[in-house]
């Protein structure tokens, strides 16, 4: 069965390749989604967000915990409460 890298188009040979997200992958061209990160990625240590792979600290950052934080934090701006000296 021949199967294209989905991140480089081109043919994965069964020598170079590993299988996540439903496709063949070249093993050089696992990685990370952010385009400042392109950490090389191991099977299990990737997260997921619509088939596109993410090593965890970019995940963490864009999509989880880390990224409510900031949001929340541009919404309720609380550096300015309580500093009103009476």
């Amino acid at each position: 069965m021949t199967s294209y890298c989905p991140a480089c188009g081109k043919l994965v040979y069964f020598a170079e390749k590993i299988f996540a997200l439903g496709a063949d992958w070249h093993k050089s061209c696992f990685k990370c989604t952010n385009k400042e990160c392109k950490k090389i990625l191991t099977l299990g240590k990737q997260v997921d967000k619509n088939q596109k792979p993410y090593c965890a600290h970019c995940y963490d950052v864009y999509f989880g915990r880390t990224q409510y934080k900031q949001q929340f934090v541009k919404i309720h701006d609380f550096a300015g409460e309580d500093t009103e000296e009476d």
